[in-house]
């Protein structure tokens, strides 16, 4: 979970800086605007596309109940990205703008990166705790300590997956409101962002 959030920390960052970013895009010259939005966008696009699979590392520690837990964490991920989508499309852009709602992804995103590090921490702490290095020298060889050897609650792992489905979807509806006025059309601006995050995707995993 540890690495998990530092992309949500990436994210964060990113859902703060990307609508100025991008809005100083316009009006330069489209062979360094259309590549320029691009790499702005990667990033935050891949880390995205990671988080998920991330998730699921964490779940498999557990293999006797693998399979519910990965649905149910499916599940919570694609109500939160169904809820982000919703409340930025239809919320968001038109109350708080794109530079507001992105601001509140931001808070979303820092919320679960703390959430994570702070779980991820204690885990670390856990297993300092029962380490063997105290107890007496036995026979044969003694057993590596583990991160998996640490369930990660199941309440910590859905709340972060449904937060992070929901910045994620929230945050390619405002990317792509961007995108739009920078490559001129919505279907370049949503192509690309949906391919860098599956990109992302196959990365995490």
């Amino acid at each position: 979970l540890a690495l998990y959030g530092l992309l949500e920390a990436i994210l964060a960052v990113s859902a703060l800086v990307l609508p100025a970013a991008l809005g100083a895009l316009q009006g330069t010259p489209p062979g360094w605007r259309y590549p320029g939005a691009l790499l702005l966008v990667t990033v935050p696009c891949l880390a995205m596309g990671a988080t998920f699979p991330l998730l699921l590392r964490a779940l498999a520690r557990d293999g006797a109940e693998l399979g519910r837990r990965v649905g149910v964490t499916y599940g919570a991920n694609a109500l939160g990205a169904a809820l982000g989508a919703c409340l930025t499309g239809y919320f968001g852009v038109a109350h708080l703008g794109v530079a507001g709602s992105s601001r509140a992804g931001a808070v979303a995103s820092a919320a679960a990166a703390l959430l994570a590090l702070a779980t991820a921490l204690a885990d670390r702490r856990r297993l300092r705790a029962a380490s063997p290095a105290a107890a007496a020298p036995e026979a044969g060889p003694r057993p590596r300590a583990s991160v998996d050897s640490t369930p990660v609650p199941p309440a910590v792992v859905l709340g972060v997956a449904a937060v992070g489905g929901f910045v994620m979807l929230g945050a390619e509806v405002l990317w792509a409101r961007v995108l739009t006025f920078v490559f001129g059309h919505d279907t370049y601006a949503f192509a690309s962002l949906l391919a860098i995050v599956l990109v992302g995707l196959a990365l995490g995993g």
